[in-house]
């Protein structure tokens, strides 16, 4: 009679398999979209992407990864050896290898190994050589020079993994091995012992991450659930990896039969209490008689052969749990990326954010405080120093004009003493007399010149040097905070590049002092403004026109006029009188004339002193404009970053809810596919 509570139970246990592979390829989808989503550098994108595809891969490898851990003397060689039904792994050697030796299924028994350091891959037996001859064999002489090298596959593994010498430069081990168990996909992974060397807690967690479906944890009866093996299992596993162990509690042909209950019972207990796992699977199991059997030795009594015959029921429930144990396995290593990824992020963001944080605040501290006060400290300097120079340079000019009438003066005297008669004096008056007067008028402006622009400019220059020093000092500092991390970097002028740029400006701008002291020279033929040229007031005190000059000035008597006041006397034969009349009229002339040049060379230092103070004023102001502006490019870069970091911060939350709850779906999936009706209690 067909049993329908069993067809039934196949079917709901297929149903749940195919729901579970469903959940399981949207997972896979989803792990793909969010990384495409949340992962900006091309370069890691293609990294996470290939470990999806891995894990993808690893959904339809029809394999089952069974990773064995136990401290040793729990029995977990002998253990290996009783699936292989074969004495493979030495079980009372030491434990020192410090790699995970992975058992797979081969035609022939081989080995496959990669020592540390080594890049090279050793297979044994390989051709014709064996032993010490062979490639590997000279590998292992090279480490262990004492040690003497079995030709026998079986020899060289036991050198892999209990020599002292050789075992601990083992990276990686492969065993081939044409063992029944292993033909349908089984795929054991022998961890090194939990108690055996620092390092192995990292091994076991990669297995148990990346490969492992299933981990089978090997606790002996004689001394169940050390608090060695707990303590290492919640370091080396997370609480989702530990729901995937199985309890195996071995050499239970060591245990009286009215016994075992209550020892399972307490182990569970203490498993349940110590790994925080709720009722976790426990088996029970007597690996050496398996052992005995297939090596051909007797069994020790009836014990013996209870544990014998159980054990093909243990492993063929062990299969069916990593049967369906592997779909929630791939989900597993799938979530568990997103998550370190998400964990990884969020570090990065949170640095990110750090990092910005500090920058605001340099930036704070970099920055000037007070824009307006420091231009104004820079304007007073401007303003002392070109202080300074106007007064050197009336220093320099200012007795020029008082000089110029004093040897005019003279010359103008001794060229009236000169003449003997009155047409003598009409000549000095009409002809000696101007030209004397103009003669020492250029080279007062040459002298002026030179004065007030050798004063000023080198005062300016000094004020733009210490515009350039404040600026570039201001500027080093915004430069010791002006490190976006973002592609988009903020360019800062050093002070030195923006002096270089306001000095081009200036003298394509400038039309320079000399132009401006040459416009107040003797030049007849510029126009008589006030201050325009040194002289240029001269034109008036003589009758006529000059060279394109205007009028002489009402009110004035003209040099015209001063003839014919002087011709009124010529009658007079007294030449001593004639003479001290010129002589009188000439002097007050000169003092006039002296007088205005006086005034034009105070304008002129006052001209070219407003000059050059505005000409260092717009130096500062393009100093300003600039470095505000390049403040609040920073501050703009900063607020920037600060948007994309808030929207990542955004968009990991999101990650996080969709992961949790996805989570969620995969613990429910290991609930319903673990049975743990099935395993012994």
């Amino acid at each position: 009679m067909v049993d329908s509570h069993g067809i039934a139970g196949d079917r709901a246990r297929r149903r749940e398999v195919v729901e579970a592979l469903t959940e399981t390829s949207d997972h896979l989808d989803f792990a793909l979209a969010m990384v495409r989503r949340i992962v900006g550098d091309q370069e890691r994108l293609g990294e996470l992407t290939a470990r999806i595809r891995e894990i993808e891969t690893r959904l339809r490898d029809d394999r089952y990864y069974l990773a064995v851990i136990g401290e040793f003397s729990a029995g977990k060689s002998t253990f290996v050896n009783a699936l292989l039904a074969d004495d493979l792994l030495p079980t009372s050697a030491l434990p020192t290898t410090g790699a995970a030796t992975r058992i797979t299924h081969g035609e022939e028994f081989s080995v496959e190994v990669r020592f540390t350091g080594h890049g090279i891959r050793y297979v044994y037996p390989s051709g014709r050589y064996t032993g010490a001859d062979s490639p590997l064999g000279r590998m292992l002489a090279h480490l262990a020079p004492d040690t003497p090298i079995p030709e026998d596959t079986a020899g060289i593994l036991r050198l892999l993994t209990a020599d002292e010498a050789i075992a601990p430069s083992v990276q990686s081990l492969e065993v081939r091995h044409p063992a029944p168990a292993l033909r349908d996909g089984l795929v054991i992974i022998d961890t090194p012992g939990t108690n055996a060397r620092a390092g192995h807690t990292e091994i076991t967690r990669a297995v148990m991450r990346d490969v492992a479906d299933v981990a089978a944890v090997l606790t002996a009866s004689t001394s169940p659930s050390p608090v060695s093996l707990t303590e290492f299992l919640t370091d080396a596993l997370d609480p989702g990896q530990l729901r995937r162990c199985i309890i195996l509690v071995t050499k239970m042909d060591h245990i009286d039969e009215d016994e075992r209950d209550d020892l399972l019972a307490h182990v569970r207990q203490r498993f349940a209490r110590m790994l925080g796992v709720p009722d976790p699977v426990l088996e029970p199991v007597a690996a050496e008689p398996v052992v005995r059997l297939a090596t051909g030795r007797p069994l020790r009594g009836p014990e013996q052969e209870h544990w014998a015959a159980e054990f093909p029921r243990t492993v063929a429930r062990l299969r069916d749990l990593m049967r369906r144990q592997r779909i929630v396995a791939v989900s597993d290593h799938l979530l568990r990326l997103l998550e370190d990824l998400l964990d990884e992020l969020r570090r990065e963001v949170t640095l990110a954010e750090q990092r910005l944080d500090a920058e605001e605040a340099e930036l704070a501290e970099a920055r000037i405080a007070d824009m307006a006060a420091f231009v104004r400290a820079q304007h007073g300097e401007t303003a002392r120093l070109l202080g300074a120079g106007a007064q050197r340079a009336q220093q320099a000019v200012g007795g020029m004009a008082p000089q110029w009438w004093g040897y005019t003066r003279d010359e103008i005297d001794r060229a009236l003493e000169r003449a003997n008669t009155p047409d003598e004096l009409r000549a000095v008056l009409a002809e000696q007399a101007p030209e004397l007067i103009r003669r020492g008028l250029p080279r007062i402006g040459d002298i002026v010149q030179q004065a007030v622009t050798g004063a000023l400019s080198t005062a300016a220059e000094t004020a733009r040097a210490a515009a350039d020093t404040a600026f570039a000092a201001a500027y080093a500092r915004l430069g010791a905070v002006a490190r976006p991390a973002g592609s988009d970097a903020v360019t800062v002028l050093t002070g030195h590049q923006l002096a270089d740029a306001a000095m081009r400006a200036y003298e394509n701008s400038v039309t320079g002092v000399t132009q401006q002291i040459r416009a107040v020279r003797l030049d007849p033929t510029a126009p008589k403004t006030p201050g325009a040229r040194i002289g240029g007031a001269l034109d008036q005190w003589f009758g006529g026109t000059r060279n394109g000059s205007q009028s002489a000035s009402p009110g004035r008597i003209g040099f015209g006029g001063f003839i014919a006041k002087v011709a009124d006397s010529l009658s007079s034969t007294d030449m001593t009188a004639l003479r001290n009349h010129a002589r009188t009229e000439m002097h007050q002339t000169l003092r006039t004339v002296a007088d205005g040049l006086s005034g034009q060379i105070d304008e002129a230092v006052r001209t070219a002193t407003t000059h050059y103070s505005q000409d260092v004023s717009r130096h500062v102001d393009r100093y300003r404009a600039t470095y505000e502006a390049t403040v609040a490019e920073l501050v703009a870069e900063h607020q920037r970053r600060e948007d994309i970091l808030a929207a990542r911060r955004i968009l990991l939350q999101d990650a996080d809810r969709q992961t949790e709850r996805r989570r969620a779906t995969v613990n429910s999936q290991r609930e319903r596919l673990t049975h743990r009706g099935d395993f012994g209690r």
